[in-house]
């Protein structure tokens, strides 16, 4: 075999690989991704920090609209520009659709978690986002 020919096997061989493993992740379940930061307005006080942590849990195992969950604290990634880690709590909501996250809203359960949270908060930001790798368009 020639050199050439080789180095063309090899590529071909890593593109079908690269295509195979982006085929097999697995994307987030849900057309709809709530993605939410809280700012704790004492992010130190432990009865604070356990009553988030609760109110999270209890909307996460009540809430029917709720497809899949994720609850996380700033992770310890590089310092960079493009980074905002000064957050206290971030958690990641997925919904079937508009219409679920819209009900989610005014649900008991919701309206519950804001009620028990809000008091201890310093500011909240939202990025809601469609899936599109299976979309057409």
């Amino acid at each position: 075999m020639t050199t050439r020919f080789t180095i063309f096997i090899l590529l071909a061989a890593f593109i079908v690989g690269y295509k195979q493993s982006f085929a097999q992740k697995k994307e987030i379940p849900g057309a709809l991704v709530h993605t939410v930061l809280f700012w704790l307005k004492d992010p130190d006080n432990e009865s604070d920090r356990k009553t988030f942590k609760n109110a999270v849990k209890e909307i996460f195992s009540t809430n029917p609209q709720i497809i899949a969950v994720h609850l996380g604290t700033p992770a310890t990634t590089e310092n960079r520009p493009e980074v905002d880690n000064s957050f206290t709590y971030c958690y990641t909501l997925t919904f079937d659709s508009v219409e679920a996250e819209k009900a989610y809203q005014i649900d008991e359960t919701h309206v519950k978690f804001v009620r028990l949270v809000e008091p201890i908060l310093k500011k909240v930001v939202v990025y809601d986002s469609f899936s599109i790798l299976n979309r057409e368009n």
